[in-house]
């Protein structure tokens, strides 16, 4: 999908998403290396909020945004489908400002670039 012209992705992560540990190390470092290629696509956005920015809204737990009229949340134990207007418009709002405190670009791939540094086998 994210290689099909005519589509656009825009992406926010968080600084901290790029060390957890829920795999192991090996995998991980995979994961940054296509993270750092994504960032480079013509039709990927990808913004990282970084450890030093005090974060515009609390980010409870991820979603994703579909378009203007349908929002998708993942819970521990269901998937929720968001389609009320004004509760969808709340998580553009959010959208929009976590959006505003991220980085791009050069400045993103830097705080994915430095990621591995910290992923030591064993530690």
């Amino acid at each position: 999908m994210i290689y099909s012209t005519g589509r656009r992705f825009h992406f926010v992560i968080t600084e901290s998403v790029l060390k957890l540990r829920l795999c192991p190390v090996e995998v991980l470092a995979g994961q940054l290396e296509r993270l750092a290629v994504a960032s480079t696509m013509r039709t990927i956005r990808l913004g990282v909020i970084s450890f030093e920015v005090r974060y515009p809204v609390e980010p409870v737990h991820g979603f994703h945004i579909f378009d203007d009229r349908h929002v998708s949340v993942e819970t521990l134990t269901a998937e929720l489908t968001i389609t009320q207007a004004s509760e969808v418009n709340a998580y553009l709002g959010s959208f929009a400002r976590l959006a505003d405190a991220a980085v791009y670009g050069r400045e993103a791939r830097a705080l994915i670039d430095r990621a591995p540094d910290d992923l030591v086998p064993g530690n």
